[in-house]
């Protein structure tokens, strides 16, 4: 039953993290949403995709 109730409370948060990315992209908020593992390699593409983009 505990293992329920953790994985129901993680797919939660994991969602809620969706929206806040998605509302922060409404109003012209660039963010990252990555395992902080992958940081890194998510900013240096997130940048080249701006840039590609030329919005910087």
């Amino acid at each position: 039953m505990e293992e329920i109730y953790i994985k129901t409370i993680a797919e939660q948060f994991l969602y809620e993290k969706k929206l806040i990315v998605k509302e922060l992209n409404r109003y012209g908020i660039h963010s990252i949403l990555c395992d902080p593992k992958d940081l890194t390699a998510s900013t240096i593409n997130k940048y080249l995709e701006i840039k590609a983009k030329q919005q910087l």
